[in-house]
C-alpha cells in the first residue's frame, strides 16, 4: 500500500509512506506525517477490496498495549505548530494567534458581508516579507466561511500559475474549492450532479450563466452516479481538459455527448471570458450549499517578476469590470510592496490599485511589544497542548518570562523584526527549553 493516495476526514489528502497492522498508515500529508487509522481513510477502490479479503491482525501483545495514544486536541495543536514552523497559520489556529488585528478584522467582515449581499468586493492586502500577509490572508478566509462564502486559495509563481494565462487559473480555483465546514477541497463533482438532478434549467441560467448550465444540462443522469464519468466531467468545467477530448473519454464510458467550449480560443478574449466563468461559478456556490465565492491571490509580487504585462494587465481590467456587475464574489490579492526604484507598472500593490477601482486596501500591522509578549503567551499556551509531556516538568513563569525578553529584543532591533521571526524563534525557545528540562529530569 505504500505510495497510495488517499484522503482523510481532518488532515486531507496525503499518499501513504508505511503501514503497520496494530497501528494503521503512516500518512504523509505535506506539512505532517502521522499514524491514523486505516477505517478513517478514503482509499481507492482496489485497495478497500484487499483490505476486505485480508485477515483481521492477531490482538495486541501485553507489550503493545501499553503504548501511549494522543487525544484529538494534541494532534491538532501540533500540527499548528508544524505549520508555524513552516510560515503558515492553520485556519483553525488563526483566531488564537491573531493579536492586535481587531481594525483589519472589521474591515474584512465589512468586505464579507458586502459580497454576500451580491456586492463584489477588492481587497489588497500588503506587507513586507514577514509581516503577517499570508496570515491575514488566512484570517480572511476563515472569516468568509464563517459568513458562509465558499473559498479557494490561489499561489501565484509567474509560470504555472499566472495571471497571464487566466484560463489555467481556472483549475487552480476550482481545485482548492472549499465550502463551509469543509477541511479540505472535494472537488465539484458531487454538486454537479446535485445541481444537475434537482434544478431546473432556469434557475440555473440565471445564477451560473448561460454557458456554464448549458454544459451543465448536457450531462446524462447515468453518468451522474459513475465516479469515472465525473472525474471527465470535472477536468472539463476546471478547463483542464478540452470539450473534444471530454468527449473521447465520455464515449469510451458509453455516453455519446457533446460538451459546449468553455474556454475562449483568442487570447484577447480568454480574460473576460475567465471573468464570465468566475461569476458563474460564484453563483453555483451561491446555489450549492454557499453563499457565494471568495478568491485569494497570493504572492501576486512573485508574479510582477515576469515579463507578460500585457496579458495581466487585461485581467486587471477584467476584474475591475466583474466587481461593477451583481454577484456574490470577494477577490483577495496578497502582495509586498516593491522597491522604490521600481515603476508602478511593475510594483504589484500599485499595479492593483491603479487597475481595479475601490480596491480596499489593508496593510499588515507590526505589533506593539505587549501585543508581541501575548503572542508569545498564546505560542506557549498552544505548544503545552501541543507536547504536554514534554512540557509537564518546565516552569511556566519562567518560560513566560524568557518569552517576554525575547519579544522585547526582537523591538529593540536586536533580532529578526517580523511576527514571523518572533513566531519561529519563540517557537525554538520553547523547543530547547523544554528539550533542556527533559534532559536535567533524565540526569536527576
Amino acid at each position: 500500500m505504500q505510495g497510495v493516495a488517499v484522503r482523510h476526514p481532518r488532515y486531507g489528502d496525503g499518499v501513504i509512506v508505511d503501514v503497520d497492522s496494530h497501528r494503521g498508515a503512516n500518512v504523509d500529508f505535506g506539512y505532517v506525517a502521522a499514524w491514523v487509522l486505516l477505517r478513517d481513510l478514503e482509499l481507492p477502490d482496489d485497495v478497500e477490496r484487499s483490505l476486505e479479503e485480508t485477515p483481521d491482525p492477531p490482538p495486541p501483545t501485553p507489550a503493545e498495549t501499553h503504548l501511549p495514544s494522543l487525544s484529538a486536541d494534541v494532534v491538532a495543536a501540533r500540527r499548528a505548530v508544524v505549520a508555524l514552523k513552516l510560515g503558515q497559520v492553520l485556519e483553525e489556529n488563526v483566531h488564537e494567534l491573531s493579536v492586535g488585528t481587531d481594525d483589519v478584522r472589521a474591515k474584512m467582515e465589512q468586505a464579507i458581508i458586502a459580497a454576500v449581499r451580491q456586492q463584489p468586493q477588492g481587497v489588497l492586502v500588503e506587507g513586507s516579507w514577514g509581516a503577517g500577509k499570508t496570515h491575514l490572508l488566512t484570517l480572511l478566509t476563515r472569516l468568509a466561511a464563517e459568513q458562509g462564502l465558499a473559498t479557494a486559495t490561489v499561489i501565484l509563481d509567474g509560470e504555472g500559475v499566472t495571471l497571464s494565462e487566466p484560463m489555467g487559473l481556472m483549475e487552480a480555483i476550482l481545485g482548492s474549492l472549499r465550502y463551509p465546514g469543509e477541511v479540505a477541497p472535494h472537488g465539484v463533482g458531487s454538486r454537479l450532479a446535485d445541481l444537475r438532478r434537482r434544478r431546473n434549467f432556469g434557475d440555473v441560467w440565471q445564477s451560473v450563466g448561460f454557458r456554464i448550465a448549458e454544459a451543465i444540462y448536457r450531462i446524462p443522469l447515468g453518468a451522474l452516479d459513475e465516479p469515472e464519468a465525473m472525474e471527465v466531467l470535472e477536468d472539463y468545467f476546471m478547463l483542464a481538459l478540452a470539450p473534444t477530448r471530454a468527449r473521447e473519454k465520455l464515449r469510451r464510458l458509453h455516453y455519446g455527448i457533446s460538451l459546449p467550449p468553455l474556454k475562449a480560443r483568442r487570447l484577447d478574449e480568454r480574460p473576460e471570458r475567465f471573468c464570465e466563468l468566475l461569476k458563474g461559478w460564484a453563483g453555483f456556490c451561491a446555489l450549492t450549499g454557499a453563499k457565494g465565492l471568495a478568491v485569494v491571490f497570493d504572492e501576486v509580487d512573485v508574479e510582477y517578476a515576469t515579463r507578460f504585462v500585457g496579458l495581466r494587465d487585461s485581467l486587471l481590467e477584467a476584474f475591475d469590470d466583474l466587481l461593477r456587475e451583481s454577484c456574490p464574489i470577494l477577490l483577495a490579492f496578497g502582495s509586498a510592496p516593491a522597491s522604490d526604484d521600481v515603476g508602478d507598472v511593475n510594483d504589484a500593490v500599485q499595479d492593483l490599485v491603479g487597475s481595479i477601482n475601490g480596491m480596499k486596501r489593508i496593510e499588515a500591522p507590526r505589533p506593539g511589544v505587549e501585543q508581541t509578549k501575548e503572542l508569545g503567551v498564546r505560542l506557549q499556551e498552544l505548544y503545552a497542548r501541543a507536547y504536554p509531556r514534554r512540557t509537564s516538568g518546565v516552569e511556566p513563569h519562567g518560560v513566560r518570562h524568557r518569552i517576554e525578553r525575547f519579544a522585547e529584543d526582537h523591538h529593540d532591533g536586536t533580532l529578526n523584526p517580523t511576527p514571523r521571526g518572533f513566531v519561529r524563534g519563540t517557537l525554538e525557545l520553547l523547543d530547547v527549553m523544554s528539550d533542556l528540562e527533559g534532559d536535567r529530569v533524565g540526569r536527576a
